[in-house]
């Protein structure tokens, strides 16, 4: 529960601390809104040799719907953040992420590239095909996306998050494992 609480201080000084940097004779913007869309998750095993009864946390992979809470700052007009707490609903399972990337205008256009971190927790403690719970519950995965920006208000996005951390317990060395996630979604600020 303490890094749970942790993280999220964490997660706020650095949205205060991006948005302290502003002085009086620049225009910036910070604008929170509401995120929605759908999302697919695969647990990948890095050893294709590995047995799958053993390692596989069957029902937190498949697709789902997500909805969240979005919050975007810019720096200046080409470069920004956008931090996103999220709940996402899966086929059977739920799971809560984290994200905070950096926001980078490509070329004067409404495209926006993303890149950076994502915290993925599950919901409920994943069990194998076992009955063996030997999968973290946390992992952080890093994060690309695009982005398109309609207006100061309405955008649409995607991003492939890739797991960075092992998620397997009791790990002897050889394997690896994690979830990799992709979103679609809408994004409306108030």
């Amino acid at each position: 529960m303490l890094k749970k609480l942790s993280l999220i201080a964490l997660f706020a000084m650095m949205t205060y601390s991006a948005n302290a940097q502003e002085t009086q004779s620049e225009v910036k913007f910070s604008k929170f809104g509401f995120t929605s869309g759908i999302i697919t998750s695969k647990f990948d095993l890095a050893n294709v040799g590995q047995i799958k009864e053993k390692y596989n946390p069957g029902g937190h992979d498949g697709d789902g719907v997500y909805l969240g809470l979005t919050f975007d700052t810019g720096f200046n007009e080409n470069i920004g953040l956008t931090s996103e707490l999220i709940y996402a609903k899966l086929d059977e399972s739920n799971r809560y992420l984290l994200s905070t990337s950096l926001k980078y205008r490509l070329f004067n256009s409404n495209f926006h590239t993303l890149g950076g971190l994502e915290l993925n927790y599950l919901g409920n403690n994943p069990k194998n095909s076992l009955g063996e719970e030997n999968v973290k519950r946390a992992g952080l995965n890093g994060l690309l996306g695009l982005e398109y920006q309609f207006n100061n208000r309405f955008s649409i996005y995607g991003n492939f998050s890739f797991e960075v951390t092992n998620r397997l317990k009791d790990d002897d060395g050889d394997t690896n494992g994690g979830y990799h996630n992709g979103r679609l979604g809408v994004k409306f600020k108030l």
